[in-house]
């Protein structure tokens, strides 16, 4: 919803839980994915093929990580994480293009600003 509200024209929700994607489509996703049954990354190159602007994976899932992977000039976002959690990356991958990489928590946001400003939407 955040995304739709800020002017994002296609917006993929990425999920195993198609009672979630649901939810993300009624919200504003444009599409949505199931990396449980989908090929992530595949899907996301059919949806937008020069790749996407930005990517927030936020589940520390690593089934989502092909969806950071498809943001070659954009910026792919990773939130919080149990302890373990590990991913080796290919340096040059963020060297191609300007990728960019980066962590957030909550969202970077203030939750007791935000949160209200999402539920009178």
């Amino acid at each position: 919803m955040a995304a739709k509200v800020a002017g994002a024209t296609t917006v993929v929700a990425v999920d195993v839980n198609e009672t979630r994607l649901a939810l993300a489509a009624e919200l504003g996703a444009t599409h949505t994915v199931n990396a449980r049954t989908d090929d992530v990354a595949d899907r996301l190159r059919q949806i937008r093929p020069g790749g996407l602007d930005y990517v927030l994976e936020i589940t520390a899932r690593p089934q989502m990580w092909p969806a950071v992977e498809c943001s070659p000039h954009g910026v792919a976002v990773i939130g919080a994480a149990p302890a373990g959690p590990q991913r080796t990356i290919d340096m040059n991958s963020l060297l191609a293009g300007g990728r960019m990489l980066r962590g957030i928590v909550q969202g970077d946001s203030v939750p007791q600003i935000f949160i209200p400003k999402l539920v009178e939407l």
